[in-house]
């Protein structure tokens, strides 16, 4: 299986549904790219493997060019984030990020007729950054089944060794060049240095700590917790605040104690101060529910407006502001994925001003714990106001697709076909004095290192 960039142009435009949206709107796909998934990365030990569970671009890294035929080319620094790497969970496999140099060169004339080439979105893997704790022990992708109760950890007699257990999922640069990672097996969110090397730990609320059926801490991702996050549905996204000032995590899927793992409909996103100095940094100041796309699904059958059976989990959120956000949100199905029509791959614009900030409450209590409060499974508690939201770009579009040789339903599979796992978010600003608040998205997807030969 071969690793998909696709760019989406999003600029400027009067009107849109909500008024808080207003001057947002999708201008249709100018781009796609290509990495083939058995690449050795830079390390030269490992395949690259699931490449676009996250990834960050460095904006002051960008530079912009002349390319062919008089079209510009955009160029930069991007950091790409595998997650806990070959088997799910079942090898030592060393979680890591990978630094690529990027260029982009859109096309905006391609047709379903004349479809383009994918070749408008370029990488190069430059280097290979191990996650290290300690005195540089490697973290460990294999499950956290070793039992401690302060942090995910494989057992001693695993392939793992003892080690700590990593699944990284979300990624956000910080301006000195160090990087925030959401991992799914806490949910902890770790801050390590531009050298890979852990530096800090952020612990969410206790409400999101997953918990066995007598109320101690559980890290593995192999069966289900009695409370917290789902196994393998933690922070799934990872952003900071255009201004530095703030950390943005949100869940993949609701709490286990808000509802089951596919049908419910609330999950949440986490504000944290990461402010230095501030009296409250690394501390929750904002959470906020999201209302999954259940109710916006259709079934199978095409123009049925019935709802789907299943929530869909969100892969990964991107601000845009300081109250506003790119969510990715998508089914389970595609290339690679489960079988079936695809039924919503979408990039949601979402505004937590005007939600009810849940920080604080009852809502972040452990289950049991005096004062504890849950979500309902679908509907919203009296008093409770989820997060505004607006589809944006709707990635099934067979019309955008079709123009550069993609494809999503109403063809026999093939490699083409759009894929299950879209992950990862970025924004290029395109440096237009006429229209200074455009940017292409680039979205990209994590084949779970699925290829036809890997190495490791």
């Amino acid at each position: 299986m071969r690793r998909l960039a696709l760019a989406f142009l999003s600029i400027a435009a009067v009107g849109a549904a909500r008024a808080q949206f207003e001057g947002f709107a999708n201008q249709g796909l100018v781009g796609v790219g290509r990495i083939p998934a058995n690449t050795l990365d830079a390390g030269g030990q490992d395949t690259l493997g699931g490449l676009f569970s996250a990834m960050a671009f460095n904006q002051g890294s960008l530079s912009v060019a002349p390319g062919a035929g008089g079209a510009l080319t955009f160029s930069g620094a991007l950091t790409a984030l595998p997650d806990r790497g070959f088997g799910d969970g079942a090898t030592d496999y060393h979680p890591r990020f990978q630094s690529l140099s990027l260029s982009f060169t859109p096309n905006y004339t391609a047709t379903a007729a004349s479809p383009a080439p994918q070749t408008q979105v370029a990488f190069v893997n430059t280097a290979t950054t191990v996650f290290t704790y300690g005195a540089g022990t490697n973290f460990t992708g294999f499950d956290a089944n070793g039992g401690n109760a302060a942090f995910p950890q494989s057992a001693a007699n695993s392939p793992g060794g003892g080690r700590r257990s990593l699944d990284p999922e979300g990624i956000a640069r910080a301006a000195d060049g160090s990087y925030y990672v959401s991992d799914e097996y806490g949910p902890f969110i770790y801050r390590f240095n531009a050298a890979g090397a852990l530096v800090d730990t952020i612990t969410p609320p206790p409400a999101w700590i997953p918990r066995n059926a007598a109320g101690t801490p559980s890290y593995t991702g192999a069966s289900a917790p009695a409370s917290g996050r789902y196994d393998n549905r933690g922070i799934e996204g990872l952003t900071l605040t255009p201004d530095g000032n703030f950390l943005v995590g949100m869940l993949q899927s609701p709490l286990a104690q808000d509802g089951s793992k596919n049908g419910s409909t609330n999950t949440r996103i986490v504000t944290i101060d990461v402010r230095a100095g501030s009296p409250t940094r690394n501390q929750v100041v904002g959470e906020y529910v999201y209302r999954l796309g259940n109710g916006q699904l259709l079934s199978a059958a095409a123009g049925n407006n019935t709802p789907g059976s299943r929530s869909t989990p969100i892969s990964e959120i991107l601000a845009i502001s300081s109250h506003q956000f790119l969510v990715l949100e998508r089914d389970a199905r595609g290339l690679g994925g489960d079988a079936g029509q695809m039924l919503y791959k979408r990039v949601v614009l979402v505004d937590t001003n005007g939600a009810t900030n849940l920080a604080g409450t009852g809502y972040d209590l452990a289950p049991g714990t005096t004062g504890a409060l849950t979500l309902p499974a679908n509907g919203l508690p009296t008093g409770v106001n989820a997060v505004s939201r607006m589809d944006l770009v709707d990635m099934l579009d067979s019309t955008q697709l079709a123009r550069f040789g993609l494809n999503a339903n109403g063809l026999a599979p093939d490699q083409n076909t759009l894929s299950e796992k879209w992950e990862g978010l970025a924004l290029i600003p395109c440096n237009d004095p006429a229209h200074p608040d455009d940017y292409f998205l680039l979205i990209g997807n994590d084949n779970d290192f699925k290829a036809s030969s890997v190495l490791h």
